[in-house]
């Protein structure tokens, strides 16, 4: 069954938001003790080295199985450059590497990285 337009942007929307919100998990085991700082920042790093082959595979035509995954949730006007979601990715990672520095600490890291995981998707829903 297919949904009307206005209800299938709606679903694809919620989609987006959640997998914005999911990034709110990337410090949780660094609060946990399961990883130091520079291990999240890490994690967080080698994400952007994903982001970057998935971003080339998608441009280039050539993300195979994700194919239908992208065409759902990448825009219309993201279809020809780089997603929003690559740009996230970067943010998150380089929130985390200011943390690394002396210009913040995790302690402010954490917050900053949550608002840009859950402040951004619940302020385009309201």
């Amino acid at each position: 069954m297919t949904l009307p337009a206005a209800a299938w942007r709606e679903r694809v929307e919620f989609e987006r938001r959640l997998v914005h919100m999911g990034g709110a998990l990337y410090p949780v085991p660094h609060l946990l003790g399961w990883l130091s700082w520079g291990e999240t920042t890490g994690v967080l790093l080698a994400g952007v080295a994903v982001v970057g082959l998935l971003e080339l595979l998608r441009l280039s035509g050539n993300a195979g199985p994700l194919s239908p995954l992208y065409t759902a949730l990448v825009r219309e006007y993201e279809a020809d450059g780089v997603a929003g979601y690559a740009l996230y990715q970067v943010s998150m990672a380089g929130v985390a590497l200011a943390a690394t520095t002396s210009l913040a600490t995790p302690t402010l890291a954490v917050p900053a990285m949550w608002m840009l995981a859950i402040g951004d998707p619940v302020s385009g829903a309201l």
